[in-house]
């Protein structure tokens, strides 16, 4: 007869850590690209548009000899019934017989894979001297995106925290998301040593970010890297990024995201 095992939320914050959930997402990507994991189709229904709904998404690691599936589910008028408004659950199976190995909350997986899956990119996609990231959005995930990031790469000295919709929640959110930081952190084991601020926008990220002024050192050259933590509430990709491209911006930063693709033109042209 099988056993599953049951683990809540207190369990796997003992036990699953910012460095850990690094470790767990590249080594799931390297085995996406040598084949050995595979994610399957998503499946998404809403059960009243724009209020309710939910994702599954699900796939195996043959590394890990298990496959899974996670379940999150959203419903925006969970806050009047006093319960959160998005739920996540996540179920293994032995690869090799299918048989159910656990059942887990995914609530802090989900948030620190988040913040992880970030973090890998920035880590290889960044300038190896990288000092400055900004992170645009100050929501929940805030906090799991520094930490990540902050622990993965050990040169950034400044975090800078923008908002596109309401430029004043990051100074507003700047002392929870530096405390929420620090705790992730403190977790695993690391000390932040990059200083958190908060910037007006992302032009005020860029300005502040270096001081060279010299031709065509344009947004994406002056700060590091950038991490996007806008929520789009929309599953066709396609669509999600229409989403994005409509989020409201200030002046300011419509004058940084066009010189980031001037620049991106110039790079082609050479």
């Amino acid at each position: 007869m099988s056993t599953i095992r049951v683990i809540g939320r207190e369990d796997i914050q003992k036990v699953f850590t910012v460095t850990a959930a690094l470790r767990a997402v590249e080594s799931a990507y390297a085995g996406k690209s040598a084949g050995t994991g595979r994610v399957w189709p998503m499946v998404f229904h809403e059960f009243d548009p724009g209020h309710a709904d939910l994702d599954i998404k699900s796939g195996d690691l043959e590394s890990a000899g298990v496959y899974g599936l996670k379940v999150v589910s959203w419903y925006d008028s969970n806050a009047e019934k006093a319960l959160p408004a998005l739920f996540g659950t996540s179920l293994l199976f032995d690869l090799a017989t299918g048989e159910p190995k656990a059942l887990l909350n995914a609530g802090p997986i989900t948030a620190l894979r988040t913040g992880a899956a970030a973090a890998v990119g920035a880590k290889y996609l960044a300038r190896k001297d990288a000092k400055t990231l900004t992170i645009v959005g100050c929501g929940e995930l805030c906090p799991y995106l520094a930490a990540a990031a902050l622990a993965a790469i050990p040169s950034l000295k400044t975090v800078y925290l923008t908002n596109p919709h309401r430029p004043e929640k990051a100074a507003e959110r700047l002392a929870v998301v530096t405390a929420a930081t620090d705790a992730l952190l403190k977790a695993c084991g690391h000390a932040r040593t990059a200083v958190i601020n908060a910037a007006a926008d992302a032009a005020s990220a860029v300005a502040e970010g270096d001081s060279d002024r010299r031709m065509f050192n344009f947004a994406l050259r002056r700060v590091s890297f950038c991490i996007c933590s806008v929520q789009i509430k929309e599953p066709c990709p396609k669509r999600r990024r229409k989403a994005l491209l409509r989020c409201r911006l200030s002046a300011s930063d419509k004058e940084w995201f066009r010189a980031y693709h001037i620049r991106k033109k110039v790079r082609k042209e050479q």
